[in-house]
Formats: C-alpha cells, sequence, structure tokens
C-alpha cells in the first residue's frame, strides 16, 4: 500500500526485552501506508537510546515494563534531550497505572498487550496527525504576525457586529474603509456556513481549536490561495462562517470550490464530518438575512455529512408522518438490537435525503419513539429512570434531534443500556456467587479487579458498582474481609509465623497485613493469637 499524498515520511522505534514481540508488531501493519519510511528495533533502553541518537526517530512505540530501563525512563530521556518524538506505550495491564508520568512526558497513546492490529493502526494514525499537524504549524508560522494583528481582529469585529446588527450601517462604512472591506451598498458577496462534528468512535488528539485552524486553513487555501482570516466568524462552537467577495465567480463555481474544499477536510480531517451551506449571490445590505437563512438551514439540516447544500436551492418542506415503530421498540427488547438499527438509519436515511427531512422532523421521532417506548417499559414493569438517566443517555437524548447520526446513536446508547439491565437483572446473582467464590479460593493468591471483571466478561467498573449494590461493601474491602477471616482461623488453629500466614493469605508484607488486620479486629495478630 502507498503512502498517503501529504503524509508526512516518518521513521519509527519500536522497543521491547521481548524480542519476539518485537518482531509481531514490526510485522503487523503496514507503516508504509501511514508514511513509515523506516522500522527501527531495539530490546532496552541502552540500545533504544543508541537508535534515537543515530536515526531521526518520530514515532516510540515502548513497552513499559522492561528490566534495564523502563519506557518512563526511556520518555524522561527523550524530553531532557528535547527531541520531537510521539511516545505510545505498551503495557501489560489493562488499568494504565502510570497516566500522571505519561502526561508529564506527553505521551500520546498506550497500548495493551498483546497489542491487536487494529488498536496499533488507530494509534499510529492519531500520532501521525499530531506530527503532520505541528508540520502544518510550523509551515504557518510566516502568517502568525498576520493573524494575530490588529487589521485582521478588527475586520472579524466589524463582520460580528454587521451580522449581529450591533451598529448602524454608516458607522460601519467608516469603520470598513480602514480595514480594506467593501461596504458599498451592492458590493457582492457569497456567505458560506461550514459546520464540523466528530465522527462516532474515531478518537483524535486534536482539540476543537485546532480543527477549526485547519478548517480555516484549508478554506482559505482553495478560496483565496493564502490565508485570510479576517474574513472567517467563529458564529457558535463547530460552527464558522466564510465571507467571500464575488468578483466574476457563478454560483455553480462557488458549489464546486465546496466541493474541493470538503475533500481537502475529508483528506486530512478524516475523523470529523464536515458540511457547507450556501446561498447564491448576496448584496452587501442583505448579507445579515442571507446568513440567517443559512443558520436556519444547517440547524433544520440532519445529514450533516460531507455535502454542499444551496441554501434556496435545496430547501424543501418535509410534512413528518409517525411510522410504525413498536417492531423496532420491542425488537431491542427482543434482542434484535443490530436489525433495529439498521432499519431506523435506512428509514431516517430516506426522509433526509429523499424527503429533506429537518430537525424538527427528528424532534417529533425521538418523541415518538419515546412514547412507544414508556408503554413496552410500562408492561414490563420497568421504570425508565432505570434505563434513561444515566449521564451518557442524557447526552445522547440531547444531541439526537441535531442529526440522523446523533438519532441512530441515541437509539445505540438505549439498546445499550436495556442490554446492561437484563443482564444486571438476569445474571447478577450468579455473577456474583461466582466472583465470591472465586476470591475465597484464591485469597492467597494476587487478585486484581481487572482479573475478576474478565472472568465475568464485564467491564471493571460496572462489575465493581453491581458488586456493592448487591453486597453492601466494594470489591476490595470484600477480599480484606475474607483474607481477615482466613489469617484468624489460621491464627487460632496453627503455630505458624505471623509472616507465613501474611503471605498465605495474600499479603507478602507484614507491616500492611498487620495494619489492615487492626484496622479489622482492633488487635494486631499476635494480641489476637494470645487472646
Amino acid at each position: 500500500m502507498k503512502r498517503k499524498e501529504g503524509t508526512p515520511v516518518m521513521n519509527i522505534l519500536i522497543v521491547d526485552d521481548e524480542k519476539l514481540a518485537v518482531e509481531v508488531i514490526k510485522n503487523m501493519i503496514q507503516w508504509e501506508s501511514y508514511g513509515i519510511e523506516e522500522v527501527y528495533t531495539a530490546y532496552s533502553m541502552k540500545q533504544a537510546v543508541e537508535a534515537m541518537e543515530r536515526h531521526q526517530i518520530s514515532i516510540l512505540l515502548c513497552d513499559i515494563e522492561m528490566p534495564k530501563g523502563s519506557g518512563l525512563e526511556v520518555a524522561a530521556w527523550i524530553q531532557e534531550q528535547k527531541l520531537d518524538i510521539k511516545i505510545i506505550f505498551l503495557t501489560s495491564h489493562a488499568v494504565f497505572q502510570y497516566a500522571s508520568q505519561a502526561i508529564k512526558y506527553g505521551v500520546s497513546d498506550y497500548l495493551l498487550k498483546p497489542v491487536v492490529p487494529e488498536e496499533l493502526e488507530q494509534a499510529i494514525q492519531l500520532a501521525s496527525e499530531k506530527i503532520q499537524l505541528h508540520k502544518q504549524i510550523e509551515q504557518n508560522e510566516k502568517y502568525a504576525s498576520y493573524w494575530n494583528s490588529g487589521k485582521t481582529i478588527m475586520q472579524q469585529d466589524f463582520w460580528k457586529s454587521y451580522l449581529s446588527g450591533g451598529k448602524e450601517y454608516k458607522n460601519l462604512q467608516s469603520m470598513s474603509k480602514k480595514i480594506d472591506i467593501d461596504a458599498e451598498p451592492g458590493t457582492v458577496y457569497y456567505p458560506i456556513l461550514l459546520y464540523w462534528s466528530r465522527k462516532k468512535n474515531r478518537g483524535t488528539v486534536w482539540d476543537d481549536e485546532i480543527i477549526e485552524f485547519s478548517i480555516r486553513n484549508i478554506v482559505s487555501e482553495v478560496l483565496f490561495g493564502k490565508m485570510q482570516n479576517g474574513n472567517f466568524v467563529l458564529l457558535r462552537n463547530n460552527c464558522i462562517l466564510a465571507v467571500y467577495p464575488m468578483q466574476k465567480e457563478t454560483r455553480l463555481w462557488m458549489r464546486e470550490k465546496c466541493k474541493m474544499m470538503l475533500d481537502r477536510c475529508g483528506e486530512y480531517l478524516s475523523f470529523c464530518n464536515i458540511s457547507c451551506y450556501v446561498t447564491g449571490d448576496t448584496p452587501f445590505e442583505k448579507l445579515k438575512e442571507a446568513v440567517d437563512m443559512l443558520i436556519e438551514t444547517e440547524e433544520e439540516d440532519i445529514l450533516k455529512e460531507n455535502r454542499v447544500i444551496m441554501a434556496q436551492q435545496d430547501k424543501e418542506v418535509f410534512k413528518y408522518q409517525k411510522p410504525d415503530m413498536e417492531p423496532w421498540v420491542n425488537g431491542l427488547f427482543d434482542k434484535n438490537q443490530s436489525k433495529v438499527l439498521k432499519e431506523i438509519q435506512r428509514y431516517l436515511e430516506e426522509v433526509g435525503v429523499v424527503y429533506h427531512a429537518d430537525s424538527k422532523s427528528l424532534g417529533q421521532f425521538q418523541h415518538d419513539f419515546l412514547q412507544e417506548l414508556y408503554i413496552v417499559l410500562e408492561r414490563k414493569g420497568i421504570y425508565a429512570h432505570s434505563v434513561l438517566s444515566s449521564p451518557q443517555m442524557l447526552e445522547s437524548f440531547n444531541r439526537a434531534s441535531r442529526s440522523i447520526a446523533d438519532m441512530v446513536n441515541w437509539v445505540s446508547d438505549l439498546s445499550d443500556s436495556l442490554v446492561q439491565y437484563d443482564y444486571k437483572k438476569e445474571k447478577t446473582p450468579d455473577m456474583i456467587k461466582e466472583i465470591k467464590v472465586f476470591i475465597e479460593e484464591n485469597s492467597g493468591e494476587e487478585i486484581s479487579r481487572n482479573d475478576l471483571a474478565a472472568k465475568v466478561f464485564l467491564h471493571p467498573d460496572y462489575l465493581s458498582r453491581i458488586f456493592k449494590e448487591q453486597m453492601g461493601m466494594s470489591l476490595s474491602d470484600f477480599i480484606i474481609q475474607v483474607r481477615i477471616d482466613k489469617a484468624k482461623v489460621l491464627l487460632q488453629k496453627t503455630d505458624d509465623r505471623i509472616s507465613d500466614i501474611s503471605a498465605k493469605v495474600g499479603y507478602p508484607n507484614t507491616a500492611y497485613f498487620t495494619k489492615l488486620f487492626k484496622r479489622a479486629t482492633g488487635m494486631t495478630p499476635k494480641e489476637f493469637r494470645k487472646a
């Protein structure tokens, strides 16, 4: 596979004291497709340092737990040398215990061993995007003084004032002449509104400010041929307005330029959906009305998936009619979630693309879906709050009417919530019993929350929550209780040394065992034995 056009050329260094692990990772993915030219390897911190001194390394993929210099020590060395290297850690523990140190050293990501190809590809892609962004910012440093100049700020203030109706026309005309904006009656502009949103399950290290900067950069390059920051207004989060002064361009020319902008955005911002809304050529004095129409068009658009909409031309009226939702709602309870989600998405895309349904229609769809859901919940004796009141459900509910993707995400979250409810209701007693038996039989071994969660195929946080609900105590407290009870028996019925008993119940550190024992019984192990 060839390297994607525009992807920077990079070298990667893979470091792990297990040679087999290094070879597996080295042959796992097609590095060249991510711009990786050379893949170097090392099996210790010493070899890693030597490789970084000899070669220009862009990405470091490094195991944390190594006997002769840990991954954290390698990261510290990189920071001391002030090297611009993106670091991805490898760890054998599901809970990343080194988060604070990783943040300190600017670690890009971490992967759980054994490494999965899909997760490795995503981590390399994210690191590549960060490197690409850094190079892009370096290339545009020459424009920094211009972006921050008083003239640019005054131009942005001008457009904000005019579009908000904050100043009289005469005052605006006087201001415009000083900052090279043509505000004469009849001067024609093309207002272009761009709305972006992050794709679900497509993580990125880029924050909103960097994404907006990149969009402005791409639009400027396509429309103006250079950075024109004064022609942009941030209307609200995720919504940018560009004001293009028309010369001899046609409506068709503008639509093609907008398609070109979206193609460029798709190439560099693949983790985002970006839509473009355009009116026809608009005289300056009518610009505010045109922008208001663009905002209304964007708010009513429920597709929001990388397309150009000519507001005056494309807007049509859709009269919502409630579809038959009962099979969909019942399907969520009958474990047909995947089929239901596909049918709902197909229906929404049909009314969105063919009939030009708007956000109001999505809101009506959501209310009708909830009504059907309440009927089924009542019939099954399930309280609505038990499946609808989580923070994630509330957040996705509030976003659902924004777009088809958001509505499908809300139904998907609802489906997950119902599955969790059923699992908890039907399986919780058996799971808790299995966990208790395992702890009692293995109290002398190291027991982690992740190990327990893996036994019953649950997320560790979810297992902790339901265990506490059922048992009235946390997992860690229960483990301590089982170990202390076992220690009591050994203290009473054997002559074993206290240090040996401590080790037998899972505490190699006798001092720590003594502390826990006294906290639980009010006596030290020695005092308990005498009593």
